[in-house]
């Protein structure tokens, strides 16, 4: 019994094994230069390769004619894809420009299978945050948990427009602010006028708009009010006199 669940464990591990595929393609836009994906000494494909089991320490480069067989002088993309056993372990891919590596085009991966689908890098210009320049820039690793991961490089665009920013100006750029400040246009004192504060200068106010020629003989008539005062001054005075002529009456009349 023992013996059978023994060969039952091994025989399942090794369909484990055996069923592990990982897939690596490439999108060239550059319209120039071969990819390449290398392994050791050897030449794995400048097209499409898919392995059965894990890859270790791949690279993949587009050969502009001045690259060196193990990137030398170019944009390297250094590739690890596995399967996970541990906690942390699995696929790992990144780009590299440590001398003798340099910048050569633009270059980017992204995974495109599972959980992983959509997570990369992309390297836009010779100062790109996201490449290796030490052995110790570790962070730019970018790494995939999923089994079976399968990888797409690209150069000069492709997965590079999908991917975050990768030059050290853009990544450190703020979002302008959508705010618009309103620019009030500026009044002179000399255009603005203070309201009259009396019935005269509101008079003098229209007649100086209205620019009535001005008369030395010019004589205003008089107000309605001003003819309801004449009016009644007329009468007290007539009174007045009415009743000073009956009092003289009187006082002759006391005289005969």
């Amino acid at each position: 019994m023992a013996f059978t669940f023994f060969v039952a464990v091994i025989l399942y591990t090794a369909i484990l094994v055996r069923s592990e595929t990982h897939t690596i393609s490439f999108d060239n836009q550059c319209g120039y230069g071969t990819p390449k994906l290398i392994k050791g000494n050897d030449v794995l494909s400048s097209t499409s390769y898919t392995t059965n089991g894990s890859l270790a320490s791949a690279i993949a480069y587009l050969d502009t004619g001045s690259c060196l067989f193990n990137g030398e002088g170019c944009t390297v993309v250094e590739v690890t894809l596995t399967n996970p056993t541990t906690a942390g372990s699995g696929s790992s891919v990144d780009i590299s420009l440590i001398p003798p590596l340099a910048f050569s085009v633009n270059t980017s991966f992204q995974y495109t299978t599972g959980v992983c689908s959509g997570q990369g890098a992309s390297c836009a210009t010779p100062d790109c945050s996201t490449a290796f320049f030490h052995p110790d820039d570790t962070w730019v690793q970018v790494a995939c948990q999923e089994y079976d991961a399968d990888l797409r490089i690209s150069f000069c665009g492709g997965d590079s427009a999908f991917l975050p920013s990768s030059s050290s100006s853009s990544s450190s750029t703020e979002p302008e602010s959508s705010e618009t400040t309103e620019t009030v246009p500026s009044t002179t004192e000399s255009s603005v006028e203070a309201p009259p504060s009396s019935v005269n200068e509101v008079h003098s106010t229209v007649v100086a708009a209205t620019s009535l020629p001005s008369t030395s003989g010019y004589k205003p008539r008089p107000s309605c009010s001003q003819k309801r005062r004449s009016s009644m001054s007329v009468t007290i005075l007539d009174t007045v006199d009415a009743l000073g002529d009956a009092a003289t009456q009187a006082m002759v009349g006391l005289d005969v």
